[in-house]
C-alpha cells in the first residue's frame, strides 16, 4: 500500500499545484487595463539625495523583469543625479500591468539605513514612490 501511495504522489502534487494557480487565478479577477501598456514612474521623495540613490536601486529590478517577461522598456524622462541615483524615471512596458499589480497596491517604498554619503553614521529615513498606470491610447 505504501508503494503505492509514493506512486501516486507526484501526480496528485501536480494536480494539487494546478488547482493552487486556478484558485490564485479566480480569486484575483482580471482587470480590463491588465493587457495594456503601463507606464512605470519611479520617484524621489523624501530624504534628498538619499532619496534619489534609493530610488536608483529600483531600476536594476525593472531591468531583471524586462530581462524575464520580455518586455520593451524606454527611458521617458530620467535624471541622473551624478552619485548614482535618480531624480525620476518614467518607463513603459509591455501589458506588464497584471504582473505590477503587488505595486499598484503599495505605491509607497520606505527604507532607513546609512547612507554612503553620511559620515558620521546617522541613519536616514527616505521614501519613494512607484506609480503604474495604464498607458493612454489615442482616441480615434
Amino acid at each position: 500500500m505504501r508503494e503505492l501511495a509514493k506512486l501516486e504522489l507526484p501526480t496528485l502534487q501536480s494536480k494539487l499545484t494546478a488547482l493552487e494557480d486556478k484558485l490564485k487565478e479566480l480569486s484575483d479577477p482580471r482587470d480590463p487595463n491588465d493587457e495594456k501598456n503601463v507606464i512605470l514612474e519611479i520617484r524621489a521623495g523624501t530624504g534628498g539625495e538619499e532619496a534619489s540613490l534609493f530610488a536608483g536601486d529600483f531600476v536594476p529590478d525593472v531591468h531583471a523583469l524586462r530581462e524575464r517577461h520580455g518586455w520593451k522598456i524606454e527611458a521617458l524622462n530620467l535624471s541622473d543625479t551624478g552619485l548614482g541615483g535618480i531624480q525620476g524615471s518614467h518607463r513603459a512596458g509591455d501589458r506588464a500591468r497584471r504582473l505590477l499589480a503587488p505595486e499598484i497596491r503599495r505605491r509607497v517604498h520606505r527604507v532607513q539605513r546609512v547612507p554612503e554619503t553620511e559620515g558620521s553614521g546617522r541613519i536616514h529615513t527616505s521614501a519613494v514612490t512607484v506609480a503604474v498606470m495604464p498607458k493612454p491610447t489615442r482616441s480615434k
